[in-house]
């Protein structure tokens, strides 16, 4: 099946090609190793607005899983 892999980090973006996964535990490695890719690209500018959501839909658009990602700084 094909799945893709919706970002939102305050703008939505929205993925377009997808990428073919033969099951659920594909996607939640491949879920796994994007946001990874995602966190590492974005470097110190993540924190700027470190509330993230990933959606990984089907080829149908039926939501598969989500994925939120918050950072939060504290003071010591």
């Amino acid at each position: 099946m094909h799945y893709f892999f919706h970002l939102d980090d305050g703008v939505p973006n929205n993925d377009v090609e997808g990428v073919d996964l033969p099951d659920l535990a594909a996607v939640q490695a491949e879920t796994s190793k994007v946001c990874g890719e995602m966190l590492a690209d974005a470097g110190q500018s993540f924190w700027s607005n470190p509330d993230w959501r990933v959606r990984v839909t089907d080829e149908t658009g039926r939501l598969v899983l989500s994925l939120s990602m918050r950072g939060e700084m504290t003071s010591r």
